[in-house]
């Protein structure tokens, strides 16, 4: 993987964009930012430069696998799914078939959680942001510093795969300022630490709102809404909930080796939801 990315990193059309997080937090947290014409398209974060690069280089091959996937026939469009759900929810690329796999059962679990809690008021479990926050890594405690509040819900759900259960932690975590909130979220198996990046993509979304140019596409324009419509947001989160969680089942799950560039794709979806681009700017999904 080294060799493939030291090449990736080398090709005129492709710049990286680092930051150390040293001078706030004390200790050599990265992230890199992968730029293609000045846009970012992918991003990595984490305890060394190589870790970082490597997450974001995984994440670049995941979405240009992704867009060639999208504007290929309608054939091969169906065999990854796209006929069910048109995003990219599910996917993941890596370089280990197992994690890779691992990485896109969990994605899908969290994107069906998160509408059965927006879409149809399944209840998830709402912690103490005292008690989260004095457990939380020094990175982690930094990202909550920079918004005036933060709140955190958490769900564990099993889903079959094969003859196996996965049993994965979903965290939730909204980041709250002065007329907008910032969403988050993650999954880990078998009950590992979502936080982290759950508050690293709320982070990243105050980010972007904040620094980056509107573009008029999804999921930025929701993005931008929510930064400004803090009262809309909340009437979601804290509307009446109802704890009758059905069991997720897997309706697709494919998963290929591409020789070329030495990557593993796996996509998966779970049975009975509504894909975070549909419906109104209003829904609390992006």
């Amino acid at each position: 993987m080294k060799d493939d990315l030291l090449k990736f990193l080398t090709d005129e059309c492709v710049t990286i964009q680092e930051y150390n997080l040293l001078d706030q937090v004390g200790l050599n947290y990265w992230h890199s930012n992968i730029l293609k014409d000045q846009s970012s398209i992918a991003g990595g974060f984490g305890d060394t430069k190589v870790t970082s690069r490597k997450i974001a280089y995984s994440e670049y091959l995941e979405r240009s696998a992704f867009l060639k996937i999208k504007n290929s026939s309608e054939e091969v469009r169906s065999s990854w799914g796209m006929n069910i759900i048109p995003t990219g929810c599910g996917f993941a690329a890596g370089f280990d078939q197992r994690n890779t796999i691992l990485r896109s059962v969990g994605e899908s679990l969290e994107r069906w959680a998160m509408s059965k809690w927006i879409d149809e008021n399944f209840e998830l479990d709402q912690l103490d942001k005292t008690e989260i926050v004095s457990n939380l890594d020094v990175v982690s405690k930094w990202f909550v510093d920079q918004f005036d509040d933060v709140f955190f819900f958490e769900k564990d759900l099993a889903v079959q795969f094969g003859d196996a259960f996965c049993k994965y932690k979903i965290g939730i975590c909204i980041g709250v300022n002065a007329l907008g909130v910032y969403l988050g979220s993650s999954a880990q198996i078998n009950n590992g630490s979502v936080w982290q990046h759950a508050l690293l993509e709320s982070y990243r979304h105050f980010l972007a709102n904040k620094n980056s140019r509107p573009t008029n596409t999804f999921p930025d324009v929701k993005v931008r809404f929510f930064a400004l419509n803090k009262e809309v947001a909340f009437a979601q989160i804290f509307g009446e909930k109802n704890g009758n969680w059905q069991i997720p089942e897997i309706s697709f799950h494919r998963s290929n080796y591409f020789e070329e560039n030495n990557f593993y794709l796996s996509r998966t979806i779970i049975n009975g939801w509504k894909s975070w681009n549909s419906g109104p700017i209003e829904r609390f999904l992006y």
